[in-house]
């Protein structure tokens, strides 16, 4: 199905949702991160409910859905709404209280380190101003481009998948339980992940 079709005969986002973030992206670069706070909880909250529709049947196709949205219908540039959507994710805000005197740019090339990033923020920490491409050059250095393993990139589908079972009604039931049942320790094994 070609995506104009689609787009046709999903619901609408809420205008409201629209409305914020066209504000947030006129008011400067100041707002990166209270606009990709917004985003990632609208993925949260509109995403499963997307995702439960067939012609997306999935929370990744969900979110892309939800951000080519917002960038067609408020002119900010797509990869700028993910980009900002994917770092806010990875560093939720108590998070980001560690490091208080970072840029969002600097955030975003820790980032690039996964799981090793606090390594890269103690040893920017020491090297004020620490400029993103020199971040970036240890980050390479260290690891040679950082890749994320296979396996994290694997649970990533399987918990997209699990919220799209959850969530289908078509379902048995114990398939929908034991999905609930991998959502839900997810979000354990996230907030552990991230202390």
């Amino acid at each position: 199905m070609a995506w104009y079709k689609l787009v046709n005969s999903l619901p609408p986002l809420p205008d409201d949702l629209i409305e914020t973030v066209r504000q947030l992206n006129d008011d400067g670069d100041g707002v990166q991160w209270a606009m990709g706070d917004l985003l990632v909880s609208a993925v949260e909250e509109l995403g499963p409910a997307y995702a439960s529709i067939p012609e997306l049947g999935s929370l990744r196709r969900a979110r892309t859905y939800i951000l080519r949205q917002l960038a067609d219908r408020t002119g900010v540039d797509e990869s700028t709404l993910r980009d900002r959507q994917n770092v806010c994710e990875f560093f939720p805000p108590k998070m980001r209280l560690e490091y208080d005197g970072f840029t969002f740019h600097q955030w975003r090339a820790f980032k690039y380190a996964g799981g090793q990033w606090r390594k890269y923020a103690e040893q920017a920490a020491q090297n004020l101003p620490a400029p993103v491409r020199v971040i970036r050059a240890w980050i390479r250095d260290d690891k040679n481009e950082v890749v994320i393993p296979a396996w994290e990139r694997m649970l990533d589908k399987f918990i997209d998948i699990a919220y799209s079972l959850e969530r289908d009604e078509a379902a048995p039931g114990w398939v929908r339980q034991a999905a609930h049942f991998v959502v839900e320790a997810s979000k354990d094994w996230r907030s552990n992940d991230q202390r």
